[in-house]
């Protein structure tokens, strides 16, 4: 029954079948009278208009290719009387495939649903590689995008529906009952997180964009990775140091083996592998995790009171209710306060490019906000070091330029920096952060923004992810824990960032902490800021008060190091300064620390991707969790007011409110 594009494909499969001797076929059913016209002059068999009672009782079995609206109608017709295939879906509506499944049950008629990627060869074979991995895989993630043409444009089409068999797979190769379950819009495509089981968590993106056709399923483990193309048809499997890649029939040869076991199954040789109540089951799931209007402003919880933090929870104030935590008495007291306060355009990275671009591209939304806290009057130089080998001179001078960075030739004063020792110099167009104006202008804004719930000295200790997805998290405040829920939540406890993985049994992100010390120096001359690159990389920075200096080294400054097993900053116990060894490493450049007066150490704990180089890319990792949950690991603190926009805006597509750096297109729910 049916000859559209997808009936056309199963009449061809049923006509080659036939030619084998594996059935033979009866006649077929159409719509119109041109397809029935055009089919009589190819097929041997009568070509009909309608489903009879005669009809039906000339054969044993039915296949059902028409359009989704149509097929309970016709199942329950067709039912009585002969064994049925029909295609995906069963039924738009859960309720209405349960109902069916309860009417023929025990009527001796097998009902199979054609979810046929059940038999794609990649899916298979993904199948056949979990069930044999001993552990549960951390991370699942599935895409199955198509690209935007004028149908997808319709507003009637649910993307759970449409692309259901994402659903599917994840049920066949998991058969687990989903425990969590949140969704949001993200433009025509919709993000579903389920949870199956106690630890499966598995985020699909499914729909359409503005790209073209993806079909990829990864899946992770600890120490293995498998990834599936779909539309290549190859399985890769990565364990450690090797990668294998299993490259399969190129041939659609999935519909075949669905109607082979079809076959299989009225013969009785084999087991339905997709009966109705498994459809029903995993039609149920779609509907549930279809985005729905939201009837109150979303409720977001962003954990970190640092410069991310707190331009998140501004970002997010137009549209949503939000709660600050921060477990200092005041703000922007973790590495926000040990950090450099320089304000980037890009002179340190010269051997990451897209650093350099994240830089000038999150220029211009940083400074409409925080001009005034910026200090340009201070020189900035970068020198490549004289010995060096990584970044020598020539190759520095070419990535500033080639990324149209804005310097000139200039060296500073000689009793600060050894001229012997460096190749060249470049001033450079870099400023400093007045460190107390930003904090004082972050503050004056959030006091301004409504919306805003301000938790000081508070300290999340917990937190649970509920099966609606909601996120219950638990707070202790003066010696007394009290529980708050909230729609999303936002982690940007830059160095913590693996708390929700702790929490939630996310994967945690594979980190590197290192115990990090940073001096400041009283020295009585003007403010400057002198970098020198490659081995070395030590900063000397002027924070244009009180003749005070910060100055750190790219070795001597790191204390500790240690990648922990759960992601989470390690304890360190007691801390001793390398004051002496950094000062002596950096005298040997800048000849001016002779006459300077340490004030203090002042020591953070920096994460980095545990495989990550020590002077490559420092981009800001924003990462999406699925759930309703994100963790910001801040490279440069440039960049919090568009990475806060970022998440923002796909808290806003979500949920259907108004973000501060535009509106959202349309409304959900979780």
């Amino acid at each position: 029954m049916g000859a559209g594009r997808f009936g056309r494909e199963h009449l061809r499969e049923l006509v080659q079948l036939e030619a084998e001797g594996r059935l033979v076929l009866g006649a077929v059913v159409v719509q119109t009278e041109a397809s029935q016209q055009r089919l009589a002059n190819e097929l041997h068999v009568p070509v009909h208009r309608s489903l009879t009672a005669e009809l039906l009782d000339t054969v044993d079995a039915v296949v059902i290719a028409t359009p989704a609206e149509t097929h309970v109608g016709l199942v329950r017709q067709a039912l009585t009387k002969c064994h049925v295939l029909v295609e995906k879906p069963l039924s738009d509506r859960a309720e209405e495939a349960e109902l069916l499944v309860r009417e023929f049950a025990g009527h001796g008629k097998h009902l199979m649903v054609g979810h046929n990627y059940r038999f794609h060869p990649a899916i298979e074979k993904v199948k056949a590689l979990v069930d044999a991995e001993p552990q549960a895989p951390r991370l699942v993630e599935f895409a199955m995008l198509n690209e935007v043409d004028g149908e997808s444009i319709r507003s009637d089409r649910n993307p759970n529906l449409e692309f259901l068999h994402a659903f599917d797979i994840m049920d066949f190769l998991f058969s687990q009952e989903p425990t969590v379950e949140t969704a949001r819009i993200t433009g025509r495509s919709h993000e579903i997180s389920v949870r199956y089981g106690d630890s499966v968590h598995c985020v699909m993106n499914i729909g359409w964009h503005s790209a073209p056709r993806v079909r990829r399923l990864v899946v992770r483990y600890s120490g293995v990775t498998l990834a599936c193309d779909l539309l290549r048809n190859t399985v890769t499997v990565q364990r450690k140091n090797r990668v294998d890649t299993v490259n399969l029939p190129p041939q659609p040869v999935s519909l075949r083996r669905q109607f082979e076991k079809f076959i299989s199954v009225i013969q009785g040789e084999a087991d339905n592998p997709m009966p109705p109540a498994a459809a029903a089951r995993i039609i149920a799931l779609a509907q549930r995790t279809t985005p729905g209007i939201r009837k109150r402003r979303p409720r977001v919880a962003v954990i970190g009171g640092g410069v991310f933090g707190m331009n998140c929870a501004l970002e997010l104030s137009s549209g949503c209710e939000v709660t600050l935590i921060e477990r200092h008495a005041e703000f922007m007291e973790g590495v926000s306060f040990v950090n450099q306060w320089r304000h980037h355009s890009g002179f340190h990275y010269p051997r990451s490019y897209d650093t350099i671009q994240e830089i000038r591209s999150a220029k211009a939304a940083f400074e409409r906000h925080y001009h005034d806290a910026i200090l340009r009057s201070i020189p900035a130089y970068f020198c490549p070091a004289a010995t060096g080998i990584e970044i020598p001179a020539e190759r520095y001078v070419a990535a500033c330029a080639s990324n149209y960075l804005s310097f000139r030739f200039e060296y500073p004063p000689s009793n600060i920096v050894d001229r012997d020792r460096i190749a060249l110099s470049l001033l450079s167009d870099e400023g400093v952060y007045d460190f107390e104006r930003l904090r004082d202008m972050t503050k004056a804004r959030l006091s301004e923004a409504g919306n805003v719930k301000i938790e000081l000295a508070s300290e999340v200790v917990d937190g649970a992810l509920l099966a609606d997805g909601t996120k219950k998290l638990t707070i202790l405040c003066g010696g007394r824990a009290h529980e708050e829920d909230f729609d999303y939540v936002v982690n940007a406890t830059y160095s913590n960032i693996n708390l929700m993985a702790k929490w939630f049994s996310f994967p945690a992100e594979p980190l590197r902490f290192d115990l990090y010390e940073m001096l400041l120096l009283r020295i009585d001359i003007d403010p400057i800021c002198v970098t020198v690159l490659d081995g070395p990389f030590t900063s000397l920075l002027g924070t244009g008060k009180d003749n005070l200096f910060l100055l750190s080294h790219i070795h001597d400054s790191v204390l500790k190091s240690d990648i922990t097993d759960d992601g989470l900053p390690p304890d360190w116990g007691d801390i001793q300064s390398n004051r002496g060894n950094m000062l002596q490493s950096a005298s040997s450049y800048f000849p001016i620390l002779a006459e300077a007066q340490v004030i203090e150490s002042r020591y953070a704990t920096r994460a980095v991707n545990a495989f990550a180089r020590d002077f490559d890319a420092r981009p800001t990792v924003v990462r999406n969790h699925g759930f309703g949950c994100w963790s910001v690991l801040g490279g440069k603190i440039l960049t919090c007011v568009s990475n806060a926009r970022e998440i923002a805006a796909a808290i806003a597509s979500a949920a259907g409110v108004a973000s501060a750096a535009g509106s959202a297109s349309r409304p959900m729910k979780s």
